[in-house]
């Protein structure tokens, strides 16, 4: 068969007519029982055998990928022999005229998800069913056969699991997840699921052996809480971050399970046991924790350890006046060593040697014998000429303290930043009042586009040391382990909707002694630092985080496939491009859309997460009435979609070309 003879299904979707269809020549579809991101599932019938199998029916777009349809074809004798009691087989792949399928044994049993929903389980029971779930993975690496999406949606369960639960254990997707990884164009589903997936695939986008196991651990543990350890609140990168930096929530088990579970779960690949040697673990402590019981749903926790963070609490220096130059002791400042990753530093204080002062000479005799010998005249005039001196003295000394003492007046500067990509603009006003040693903080923000939504970083320091603002709007320290932004005084500040037509403002007050005699020069220094800190931490290019996304993202990218059907939407991924560089694997938007706006989306669109298509393709297109959707009409070889998020307006796609059914 001719790769150029595959094409889509009309519509572009499967159809859930109850009226029976046929796959290929050999099988009929009678109801859909499920759907992925990857497609659609079947029940069906082999017409020949009579037997009763499940036929996944992959999503229009994964045709168009060349890559797809080759690896499509390739793996096919590969994944037909994958045969062991904790795999779902494949009997078949079916690439014929609209479809591309994969026909797997049918099992009638639950899923782990489903299995989960309802609570822990025991112990006993949650090894077991690991083993069967290790066992599988095992035989798959001995034959060079990764998963790559090891999930509980992705395992089921057969009759007579609840007597044999290691016997009857299925793990299911094996050849989704071997095909789809060819794709140019992987999401987060096909790289594997952020509540599963090992650190190393996060980070470097490497799959091994190891990020298997460390799936089938995420599931345990899933089993064994009644949810996986990292999910919790934010965007599917906060969720997958986790897994990279923050510390395994702890839970109350017999100290072999949680060691096991631990070592399951390492952050280093290396230190994982193998699929065989994790399989043999699971299976000796079911035996020997047969009468635990169940343990309660596991709560979220309420905020994630950073993972090896060492905690170094600064405290603010207090203002005193220069002690006179002395010998001070030459020891150097000891940093006591942490016993454990999250405890606090503490530093050892080594106080200046005591400072020897020279005794005051005496007087000399000689001078005040002088005074006595003088004349009763002389002595009149002496003393005269002393009182007048004195009170010079004293008049001079008082105004000159009055001078010292008297405040200046306040003193005000303002510095306004240039646009942001997104269309952001802040402008900063400060103003400090030498009388109660403050600095009044105004911070605008405006939105040039759309409408944005914070919350927005600043950073608020005092040279070396950090300030301790006063907002009078939400504002709270930046939280590392959230955000994924390591900054020292920086604050996350929410003006909440930020309009086109009116400034956004937040006022801080800030303690703040620059002394008395501060210029607008020196106020400016003070501000322009902290202005420039802040852009330096939100350009950073180390970091990889999609937080603050109205102060970070710098552009977007149009991803359309190379080849795509006519009758049926086109798929389009506006992906977006950080100080880093673009994340494929966090899409701001696909087309067709399911489901609603992202919260980075909507952070630089506003709450409607407003996104619009146009298209250059001289009528080969039609776009939807809300310009969301693209569907192609007709055969061209020139078309080119231009997509408008917020700021970034007429973002263009590259070329692709559209071709007829069977084409």
């Amino acid at each position: 068969m001719k790769l150029s003879s595959l094409s889509y299904a009309p519509g572009g979707e499967v159809s859930t007519n109850p009226h029976n269809r046929s796959l290929g020549a050999n099988y009929q579809l009678s109801t859909p029982i499920g759907e992925g991101s990857s497609g659609v599932v079947w029940r069906g019938v082999n017409k020949t055998s009579n037997t009763v199998v499940a036929a996944k029916i992959l999503r229009p777009q994964y045709l168009s990928d060349p890559k797809i349809v080759t690896s499509f074809l390739t793996e096919r004798s590969i994944l037909l022999t994958l045969e062991h009691p904790n795999i779902v087989k494949v009997l078949d792949l079916v690439a014929e005229g609209h479809t591309l399928a994969i026909v797997q044994e049918y099992i009638e049993g639950p899923s782990l998800t489903e299995l989960v929903s309802a609570g822990p389980i025991a112990p006993a029971r949650a090894l077991k069913i690991s083993e069967g779930i290790f066992s599988a993975l095992a035989f798959a690496h001995a034959r060079g056969v990764l998963h790559r999406d090891v999930k509980s949606q992705n395992i089921l369960l057969n009759r007579g699991w609840q007597a044999a639960p290691a016997e009857h254990v299925k793990v299911t997707d094996f050849g989704i997840a071997r095909v789809l990884s060819e794709s140019h164009a992987r999401t987060t589903s096909l790289l594997g699921t952020p509540n599963y997936m090992s650190p190393e695939l996060i980070e470097f986008g490497e799959a091994s052996y190891p990020a298997d196991v460390y799936s089938a651990g995420i599931v345990l543990y899933e089993l064994l809480a009644g949810r996986t350890p990292f999910e919790g609140p934010g965007t599917d990168f906060t969720v997958a971050q986790r897994h990279v930096n923050s510390q395994l929530p702890s839970l109350d088990l017999p100290s072999p399970l949680w060691e096991f579970l631990c070592s399951l779960l390492e952050k280093n690949p290396a230190d994982r046991p193998s699929a065989k040697g994790a399989a043999t673990t699971a299976a000796s402590l079911a035996e020997s924790l047969q009468g635990e019981v169940a343990r309660t749903l596991q709560s979220q926790p309420a905020s994630f350890s950073k993972h090896g963070a060492k905690t170094v609490i600064r405290a603010r220096k207090p203002k005193r006046a220069p002690a006179p130059a002395a010998p001070v002791s030459s020891r150097p400042t000891v940093e006591a060593a942490s016993p454990k990753g999250d405890q606090t530093i503490l530093r050892e204080v080594h106080h200046p040697a005591p400072i020897s002062l020279p005794k005051p000479e005496p007087t000399p005799k000689s001078l005040l014998s002088r005074f006595r010998s003088l004349s009763p005249l002389q002595t009149g005039i002496c003393a005269v000429v002393a009182v007048a001196v004195l009170a010079c003295g004293f008049l001079g000394i008082k105004h000159l303290a009055s001078s010292r003492s008297a405040p200046s007046t306040p003193v005000s500067v303002t510095q306004k930043d240039e646009p942001l990509p997104t269309g952001l603009v802040v402008e900063r006003k400060a103003t400090y009042d030498p009388a109660n040693k403050k600095v009044a903080l105004q911070l605008s923000y405006e939105a040039r586009s759309s409408e944005l939504k914070g919350p927005f970083l600043e950073v608020v320091a005092d040279g070396s040391e950090c300030a301790e603002p006063s907002w009078d709007a939400p504002a709270h320290p930046n939280a590392e382990e959230e955000t994924y932004i390591s900054a020292d005084c920086s604050w996350a500040v929410d003006p909440g909707a930020v309009r086109t037509d009116a400034p956004s403002i937040v006022h801080a007050t800030i303690p703040l002694d620059l002394g008395n005699k501060v210029t607008k020069a020196s106020l400016r220094k003070w501000l322009s630092l902290n202005a420039k800190r802040t852009s330096e931490v939100l350009l950073d290019k180390g970091v990889r985080s999609s937080s603050y996304p109205a102060q970070r993202l710098q552009d977007i990218d149009v991803v359309t496939p190379d080849r795509t059907t006519i009758q049926n939407p086109v798929p389009i991924s506006i992906v977006p491009i950080w100080p880093y560089g673009p994340d494929k694997l966090n899409p701001l938007f696909v087309s067709p859309q399911t489901g609603t706006s992202s919260s980075v989306l909507q952070a630089i669109t506003g709450s409607a997460g407003t996104v619009q298509f146009n298209d250059n393709c001289e009528g080969a297109v039609s776009v939807s009435r809300d310009r969301k959707t693209v569907t192609a009409l007709r055969p061209t070889d020139n078309c080119v979609i231009t997509a408008t998020v917020g700021a970034f307006t007429e973002r263009p796609s590259k070329n692709m070309q559209l071709v007829g059914n069977g084409s």
